[in-house]
C-alpha cells in the first residue's frame, strides 16, 4: 500500500484535555510511516496518546485502568470541566471531533473512525503477568471471535431452554400417563394383569364407535318423537272430552227449550216469528180496520196490544232459544278441534312409528301402526319411554367413556411425540454447540499459533541467539475466556516467564506478543500508538527495538512512539534513523499556563 493511500494522522488538536490546559496542536507528516514523540516524564506524552484513544476508541485511555480516578472528572485539564473538552483529529483527509455528551464520549461519524491500538506499560505488563482470564481479556479485542462467541452463547442459552422444555415435556407425559392410569383404575383395571392402562386404552380407541353414535342419535330422536306424540294424544283426548261435554250441554238446552214453550220448540219458534211479523205489519199500517188474513173487522190498536202480551209471555222461550244456539255453535267448534287434534295425533303417531322402526326397539317394533291402533301405539311407546331413556343413557355413557379414554390416550401419544422432538432438538443443539465451540477453539488456536510464531520471530530480532521465548499460546478448554502461555528458558519448557525472565525480557515479550496480534488482526489498516513501553531496555536492545519498528511500521497505517529515552535523540542526531520513514516531535516541559508545548518539529 502506497503512503498516499494510507490513513495516517495528519493533525491532532487537544483543547482542555488532560495536560492541554490551553489548546495544543500537533502536525505530523503523512508521508512518514513512523512518528517519534520525545519528552521528559510529565511533558504530556500520555495526554497525546489518550487523546488518540479518546477519539478513535471513545475511551478514557490510561485513566480507564486507574481505579482511583473518574474519567469524566479527571480527563478535563486542571481547573476545567468535561463540557470544555474537545479533541480534533485529522486522518486521511477526514476530520473527527470527540467530546463529552452527558456521561458518554461522543464522536461524529463513528462508523468511519480510524482503527487505533494503544499500548501502555500497564497493558504491556498485563499481557505477561496477568492471570489467564485477564490475559484473555487483554487480547480478546484483537482476536475477532465476538460474533462466534455470541452465537456460541446463543446456542448455550438455547440448549438450556431446550433442557427446560424437555423437562416440561417429560413432566407433561408423566401427568398424562398418571391421568390414564387413574381412569383405568376407576374403570376396574379391565384387562389386567395381561394389559396395562396404555394397552387397554389403545384397544378402546381402536374400536368402532360409529354405530354407537348412530344408535344414540336414533334413540334420542325416538324419545323426542314419543314426547311429541304423547302431547298430541293428550291434546286429542282433551278435545274429545270437551266435545262430549259440549254435546251434553246442547241436549240439556234442548230440553229446557221444550219445557219453556209447552209445545214443540220448533212450533213455538215459528209462532214467535209470526207474532213479530204481525206486530210489524200493524205498526206499519196503524189505521187498518180489517184483518189481512180473514178480512174480519178489527180494532188495530187492540190487536197490537194483544200481540205484545203474547210475545212478552214467550220471552223465556227466546232466551232459551239463544242459549241453545250458543251451545250448538260451541259444540260445532269443539268438533272442529277434535278433528284437528286427531289429525295432529295421527301425524305424530306416524312419525313415531317411523322412529320406532329405525331404532328397532322391542317390543314397540311389533305393534300395529294403522290409524285405529295409533293411540295404543303412542301409549305403549310412552309407557316404554323410561327404558328407552336408559338405553340412550347407556349409549351416551359409552361415547363419553370412549371420548375420555381417547383424550387421555391422545395426550400420552402427543406428549411422547413432543418429548421425542424436544430430545432431538436438545441433542441437535448440543451437537451444534460442540461444533461451534470446537471450531471456535480450533480457529482461535490457529490464530494463536500464528501469533506465537510471529511473536517469536519479533522476539528473536530483539534478543538474537538468546535461549528463551514463547513456546505456545493456547485456550484453556476447561475454562471460558482463559488464555495460557507456555514459555521456555535455557532449554527448559513449560516455565513461568515471570520466574525466570528479566524485566527487560518480560517487557519485550509482552510487546512482541501485542505487536504480533495487532499486526495479524489489523490487515495493515491500524494505527499503533506506543506510550513509553521501552523503559527497561539497555542501549543494545533499544537500538534493535528501533530497527524492528522501522521494519514493521510498513505493516500498519502509522506507528506513533512516545518515549523519554534520550537514545532516540542520539540516534536521530547521528542519522541512524531513516528520515524518509520517520519524523520526530519533541515536547517541552509542561506548565499549567502553557500546558503541552512543542520544542521543534524535525523531519
Amino acid at each position: 500500500m502506497s503512503s498516499s493511500s494510507r490513513r495516517r494522522i495528519e493533525k491532532i488538536t487537544l483543547h482542555r484535555f488532560r495536560g492541554a490546559t490551553t489548546s495544543t496542536e500537533l502536525t505530523f507528516d503523512p508521508q512518514k510511516a513512523i512518528v517519534f514523540i520525545f519528552g521528559e516524564n510529565g511533558s504530556g506524552k500520555s495526554s497525546i496518546a489518550d487523546a488518540i484513544d479518546f477519539v478513535c476508541n471513545r475511551s478514557a485511555g490510561s485513566l480507564a485502568d486507574r481505579s482511583s480516578t473518574r474519567p469524566k472528572e479527571h480527563l478535563p485539564a486542571i481547573g476545567h470541566t468535561a463540557k470544555e473538552i474537545k479533541v480534533e483529529l485529522v486522518c486521511g483527509g477526514r476530520s473527527w471531533t470527540g467530546k463529552y455528551a452527558g456521561a458518554k464520549i461522543q464522536v461524529n461519524d463513528e462508523a468511519a473512525l480510524p482503527v487505533a491500538h494503544v499500548l501502555r506499560r500497564g497493558r504491556l505488563l498485563s499481557l505477561i503477568d496477568a492471570t489467564p482470564s485477564e490475559r484473555y481479556k487483554q487480547l480478546q479485542k484483537f482476536i475477532e471471535v465476538d460474533g462466534v462467541e455470541q452465537s456460541e452463547q446463543g446456542l448455550r442459552d438455547a440448549v438450556r431452554v431446550a433442557a427446560r422444555t424437555l423437562d416440561d415435556r417429560l413432566r407433561a407425559k408423566v401427568e398424562a400417563e398418571s391421568g390414564l392410569d387413574q381412569f383405568w383404575t376407576e374403570e376396574g383395571n379391565p384387562g389386567a394383569p395381561q394389559q396395562n392402562a396404555m394397552n387397554w386404552a389403545a384397544q378402546q380407541v381402536a374400536a368402532d364407535v360409529d354405530e354407537t353414535r348412530a344408535r344414540l342419535e336414533r334413540l334420542q330422536n325416538l324419545i323426542g318423537r314419543i314426547d311429541v306424540a304423547a302431547q298430541a294424544l293428550n291434546s286429542f283426548h282433551r278435545a274429545e272430552a270437551d266435545a262430549a261435554q259440549k254435546s251434553g250441554e246442547v241436549a240439556e238446552m234442548q230440553r229446557d227449550a221444550d219445557a219453556a214453550a209447552g209445545i214443540g220448540v220448533a212450533d213455538a219458534l215459528q209462532l214467535i216469528e209470526l207474532l213479530r211479523d204481525a206486530r210489524g205489519y200493524f205498526e206499519a199500517l196503524p189505521d187498518r180496520e180489517s184483518c189481512p188474513v180473514c178480512e174480519q173487522p178489527i180494532v188495530a190498536e187492540g190487536l197490537r196490544q194483544r200481540i205484545d202480551e203474547r210475545l212478552n209471555a214467550m220471552t223465556t222461550l227466546g232466551e232459551v232459544r239463544d242459549r241453545l244456539e250458543a251451545a250448538n255453535k260451541s259444540h260445532q267448534n269443539a268438533l272442529v278441534i277434535v278433528e284437528r287434534d286427531g289429525g295432529r295425533m295421527l301425524a305424530a303417531g306416524r312419525s313415531l312409528a317411523e322412529a320406532i322402526k329405525k331404532a328397532n326397539v322391542s317390543p314397540l317394533a311389533a305393534l300395529p301402526s294403522d290409524e285405529a291402533s295409533m293411540p295404543m301405539l303412542i301409549e305403549e311407546a310412552s309407557a316404554n319411554r323410561e327404558n328407552i331413556v336408559f338405553q340412550r343413557d347407556e349409549a351416551q355413557k359409552a361415547i363419553n367413556q370412549y371420548n375420555s379414554i381417547n383424550q387421555f390416550y391422545r395426550r400420552v401419544i402427543e406428549c411422547e411425540e413432543d418429548l421425542r422432538e424436544a430430545e432431538a432438538l436438545q441433542q441437535g443443539l448440543e451437537r451444534a454447540l460442540t461444533i461451534v465451540q470446537s471450531e471456535r477453539i480450533a480457529f482461535t488456536q490457529r490464530v494463536l499459533a500464528e501469533v506465537c510464531d510471529e511473536t517469536n520471530r519479533l522476539y528473536a530480532r530483539i534478543h538474537p541467539y538468546e535461549p528463551l521465548g514463547l513456546d505456545r499460546l493456547m485456550l484453556d478448554e476447561n475454562r471460558k475466556g482463559s488464555l495460557l502461555q507456555i514459555c521456555s528458558f535455557e532449554g527448559v519448557s513449560d516455565v513461568a516467564p515471570q520466574a525466570y525472565f528479566s524485566d527487560s525480557h518480560l517487557d519485550t515479550l509482552g510487546f512482541c506478543l501485542w505487536l504480533a496480534i495487532a499486526k495479524l488482526s489489523s490487515g495493515g489498516e491500524a494505527i499503533v500508538v506506543l506510550d513509553d513501553v521501552f523503559t527497561s531496555m539497555d542501549g543494545a536492545h533499544f537500538n534493535r527495538m528501533l530497527d524492528l519498528l522501522m521494519d514493521e511500521c510498513e505493516n500498519f497505517n502509522q506507528v506513533i512512539v512516545m518515549t523519554h529515552d534520550r537514545q532516540l535523540l542520539d540516534r536521530y542526531a547521528s542519522r541512524q534513523i531513516p528520515e524518509d520513514k520517520s519524523c520526530l516531535v519533541e515536547l517541552q516541559s509542561w506548565t499549567r499556563d502553557d500546558g503541552i508545548s512543542l520544542v521543534e518539529f524535525l523531519a
